[in-house]
């Protein structure tokens, strides 16, 4: 049993990997419904997506998450959909405030453009948990800037681009 060091969800992450069973236990990685929770105070998204897309290159037949049902039926795809999963909502982030024109928006607003007013409130803690990291990853790559917890968009192609080009690579 191999221990991999994983961080992204939490620092201190790991996952386990039976390399002859092609058995790989995840942990918060992944889980079989939606998507893995990386909170801005203690995630970091960049370093999770790294860190799962280390996990595509291993010879699965099996990955088990701590929260969900076992993934049997083509683990490695299911990885990667998990990892075009967020780019994508990363894509829909920078989107919304592109769409506002550069009128600064908070999170709650821009949570609300990416999942809808319909959000019920028990959720919407979470959704925009998720709005959060993906808007730093935003303001690392260039895309935003945060100035008095209000969000803008900075105009940068080539950090759009690398958003674009990282959806290419998983569906290649």
């Amino acid at each position: 049993l191999q221990a991999r060091y994983t961080p992204g969800h939490a620092d201190d992450h790991m996952v386990y990997y039976d390399a002859r069973n092609g058995c790989l236990i995840a942990g918060d990685m992944i889980t079989d419904k939606g998507a893995v929770l990386i909170p801005p105070s203690h995630g970091d998204l960049a370093i999770y997506l790294n860190s799962l897309n280390s996990l595509t290159t291993l010879q699965l037949t099996v990955v088990i998450p701590a929260h969900g049902q076992p993934i049997i039926e083509k683990p490695n795809r299911f990885l990667l959909k998990a990892m075009r999963h967020r780019y994508e909502r990363i894509h829909a982030v920078s989107h919304a405030l592109v769409k506002a024109g550069g009128e600064a928006r908070d999170a709650t607003d821009i949570t609300h453009a990416v999942y809808g007013r319909s959000i019920p409130d028990a959720v919407l803690v979470f959704a925009q948990l998720s709005v959060e990291s993906s808007l730093h990853w935003l303001q690392n790559v260039g895309l935003v800037e945060n100035r008095a917890h209000r969000w803008y968009a900075v105009e940068n192609s080539l950090a759009e681009q690398a958003i674009l080009d990282s959806l290419k690579q998983i569906d290649e």
